[in-house]
């Protein structure tokens, strides 16, 4: 005759315990990193984009288009004074009365992320899609993150924008 089975002894609840507190143990920095990996790739991506809509807005519109960092103070979308990108931006054209007419708000990205490179106020596309300057945006990780590769978005006088993974932030 067998016996009925009772449940789980003590050692073997401890053993269970102890490999689950290993496997977080491992995982859960991957993952923390993971996931810092995708907040900078998807700021990077949209920042990308919302350049790539300036321009394209430009042309389209036969107007100046332009692309600043946003003020999170303001109850309506309104540019920021300082360069801090991290509180999103606006893709906006400018009115006759010194108002802007937004055409894409963007939120703000991840606190874990920083921008190293950035330009200090607006991106300017004119009507035929070109800007004054070279434009660089480097977008990096926490400085405590372990891939300090950085996402550099870079704007050509010509207009163009690229996306590309670079250096180190360091």
């Amino acid at each position: 005759m067998t016996k009925p089975n009772q449940g789980f002894s003590l050692l073997e609840l401890l053993v269970v315990i102890a490999i689950m507190a290993i496997l977080l143990g491992v995982g859960i920095p991957g993952m923390r990193e993971l996931m810092g990996n995708a907040a900078r790739r998807e700021a990077a991506t949209g920042l990308y984009s919302s350049l790539n809509r300036a321009r394209y807005e430009a042309v389209a519109r036969n107007t100046t288009v332009s692309v600043c960092p946003r003020d999170l103070s303001a109850s309506s979308p309104r540019c920021s004074g300082s360069a801090d990108w991290l509180n999103g931006w606006i893709v906006y054209t400018a009115l006759a009365n010194g108002g802007i007419s937004a055409i894409e708000v963007q939120k703000p990205v991840s606190i874990n992320l920083r921008f190293k490179d950035a330009p200090s106020g607006q991106i300017s596309f004119d009507a035929s899609g070109r800007v004054t300057a070279l434009i660089d945006f480097r977008l990096c990780a926490s400085a405590s993150a372990r891939d300090q590769r950085s996402r550099l978005i870079r704007v050509r006088r010509s207009g163009g924008v690229t996306l590309s993974e670079d250096s180190t932030c360091v």
